[in-house]
């Protein structure tokens, strides 16, 4: 019995999940370390933390915390017809 239920619970691991997907003209929020994971957004973190001479621990405490925290609230903005955010996903999409 033991057997048939770690083949199950084994199973259902190993089943890859539906991806969301959102109605029509809407965009999904992407995850901190999605919208960060760019190549040019990783050097600026790494001078940033050059640049404070602050411990590691420190560093991601106090600075990148915020950083990512303050990246997922900022692609819910609405956009606007002409500005800043203009275009698609604000701020953090356009490159």
């Amino acid at each position: 019995m033991w057997k048939t239920i770690a083949r199950f619970l084994k199973d259902k691991e190993n089943e890859p999940e539906a991806a969301p997907s959102a109605p029509e003209g809407f965009h999904l929020p992407l995850s901190a370390r999605q919208l960060l994971s760019k190549t040019e957004r990783r050097t600026m973190m790494v001078r940033i933390w050059e640049n404070t001479s602050l411990p590691k621990e420190t560093y991601q405490s106090l600075c990148l915390a915020p950083l990512h925290a303050c990246a997922e609230v900022m692609q819910q903005f609405p956009m606007s017809s002409a500005g800043k955010f203009a275009y698609q996903g604000g701020a953090w999409m356009r490159r």
